[in-house]
């Protein structure tokens, strides 16, 4: 699942952990947690990596980025990515990035947040930028998203310690729920230049990663229900899940995956064509 003959030019690749609740329990080792890798045109697991509980996120995230053989690409990640051994191996790896920016990076929060500000009072004199809005309609509720793209300057500290930390990503939502008007912002830093369409694609799909991978996983495959306790159970039951999810996306008929399932363990003709094209 590591190296991959596709073409993954100007995808937007996302980086994401989840874990395997039935794998721990209280008399055991913690539950695994596996980092994925998502390029969202394609909707597969490109790589991913086991580790025992979330706080090792950190250090096995450039693990799994060194089993991808990826150019040209935008890799998202959350807040736990947001460091910068994880940015500098992103760049190294020939790819951009863009990664959301929370209190764990509280210094730089707090300086892209006053610079945004700032730039606002201005109206980005001098600064280059990007704006965008998306309007979305669903069970009910309405909901705008604002995307601000903006170049980064010296005003902010510490950008020189970034690997090509060159622009801020600024989003602002507002649900109408019942009318009643829900609002919250999100804040990420990025690789890329100035443009809130490619900023609003790599924000969206990066949460479409729950939908795509990770729901499926849960709903379809029953991952979090899974037992397995011990030995290479656990780690290998969900490969096993991941590889059977990446040759059903070889059908692009649009049914239920429940449905390729069964009709894949009942239908010789489709399996085969599952497996081998």
């Amino acid at each position: 699942m590591s190296k991959s003959a596709f073409n993954f030019k100007d995808d937007v690749i996302s980086i994401d952990g989840k874990t395997i609740r039935g794998s721990g329990s209280q008399d055991s080792k913690r539950a695994i947690h596996v980092i994925n890798t998502c390029p969202n045109e394609h909707g597969i697991t490109l790589a991913a990596l086991e580790l025992r509980g979330k706080k090792n996120e950190i250090k096995t995230i450039p693990q799994v980025i060194d089993m991808l053989d990826v150019k040209g690409a935008t890799m998202t990640t959350d807040a736990m990515g947001c460091q910068k051994e994880i940015a500098k191996k992103i760049v190294g790896s020939g790819n951009n990035y863009v990664l959301r920016l929370k209190k764990n990076q509280k210094n730089l929060l707090e300086q892209v947040k006053a610079y945004h500000h700032m730039l606002l009072k201005t109206k980005f004199k001098g600064i280059i930028y990007s704006e965008c809005e998306t309007i979305k309609k669903s069970h009910g509720r309405i909901q705008v998203r604002r995307y601000t793209h903006f170049e980064l300057s010296d005003w902010v500290e510490g950008l020189d310690d970034w690997s090509k930390l060159t622009t801020g990503i600024h989003v602002e939502r507002n649900r109408d729920i019942k009318d009643e008007i829900q609002k919250d912002e999100a804040w990420c830093v990025s690789s890329l230049s100035p443009d809130a369409e490619t900023a609003e694609k790599a924000v969206r799909l990066h949460w479409g990663a729950e939908n795509k991978l990770h729901w499926r996983l849960d709903v379809v495959f029953g991952d979090d229900k899974c037992q397995m306790l011990s030995g290479f159970g656990p780690p290998n039951m969900s490969v096993i899940k991941r590889f059977c999810m990446n040759m059903l996306e070889k059908d692009k008929e649009k049914r239920p995956t429940k449905r390729k399932i069964m009709r894949a363990a009942i239908t010789d003709e489709y399996r085969e064509q599952m497996l081998f094209g």
